[in-house]
């Protein structure tokens, strides 16, 4: 006696060979409720899978019986496989999920000055007459300079915050790195910056300011962006794209060529940078000497 277990699909057949060359088959399939329903013919050459016949073979009855689990088993497996291997085939291969590019803005020097000699005079029509004007270091001590020559305060202080770490990224919170300059006690306030990117970095300097005891403060940036949780006070323009500013044009060229982009990428993506507008001979002269990316 010989048994052969067959799978196709969702079903199993058993095939048994008798001694006296007779032969029986048992098909056993998963019904919706996950049970095995078993079908037993006694000629294979006229059953098939749409034949029902009685269960009458005692021997197929007890080796369902011992290893119905067994079946249950091999007959989900089988089912998965199929459906896995009809998904491979009717479905396309997913592209790899792409990186959001960033954009550059590259305000000249020309333009950043227009755009403070505006501000100072919405400063002075708002009005606010501020005694002290705190740049936010590094990125507010120019704009910081030219407001305080454009609205005529002679104190100037700084206030050093630790946050951005490369292009586009930061720490999780903002953190006051080194002290203020100079006493803000009972005086009205321009804290100032290039930028409102995430706006946590002016929170945390306006928080501290109030509790170092300043009367008011009011914010300044040159731009905003406007997912910034801190609105300012003043901002002559509003972006969504990476500004690289004159004061830090080598810093972000050199976070590029450190990146582990490759050569060609970061080709490409000092590319855009010219594109946007950095003159490419400066560009050429920023970069000359700085490591090239491996």
């Amino acid at each position: 006696m010989s048994v052969k277990v067959m799978s196709q699909s969702s079903s199993l057949s058993f095939h048994v060979q008798t001694s006296n060359n007779s032969s029986r088959i048992t098909f056993c399939s998963l019904n919706k409720g996950g049970e095995v329903h078993f079908e037993t013919s006694r000629d294979s050459s006229r059953c098939g899978y749409g034949t029902v016949c009685p269960l009458n073979c005692e021997f197929i009855e007890k080796i369902a019986s011992h290893f119905s689990q067994l079946v249950v088993l091999c007959l989900r497996a089988t089912t998965i496989t199929t459906r896995i291997e009809r998904l491979n085939r009717t479905q396309k291969p997913n592209s790899p999920k792409e990186a959001p590019t960033i954009q550059y803005e590259i305000p000249t020097w020309n333009q950043i000055y227009d755009m403070l000699i505006a501000q100072a005079q919405k400063i002075q029509t708002s009005p606010y007459n501020p005694e002290l004007i705190v740049a936010i270091a590094r990125g507010g001590l120019v704009p910081a300079r030219i407001l305080a020559d454009l609205l005529e305060v002679t104190q100037i202080a700084t206030l050093q915050v630790e946050f951005y770490v490369d292009i586009a990224q930061t720490k999780a919170e903002p953190t006051i790195k080194h002290a203020l300059t100079a006493p803000v006690q009972g005086k009205k306030v321009l804290l100032v910056d290039d930028i409102a990117d995430t706006g946590k970095s002016l929170q945390v300097t306006e928080k501290y300011l109030k509790n170092q005891g300043a009367q008011e403060v009011r914010c300044a940036t040159i731009y905003f962006k406007p997912q910034s949780v801190k609105k300012p006070d003043y901002f002559e323009k509003e972006t969504d794209s990476w500004v690289i500013f004159p004061w830090d044009t080598k810093e972000t060229l050199r976070c590029i060529t450190r990146k582990q982009l490759g050569k060609r990428q970061a080709n490409q993506e000092i590319q855009k940078i010219v594109k946007a507008g950095l003159p490419k001979q400066l560009a050429d002269k920023l970069l000359g000497g700085m490591q090239e990316p491996k």
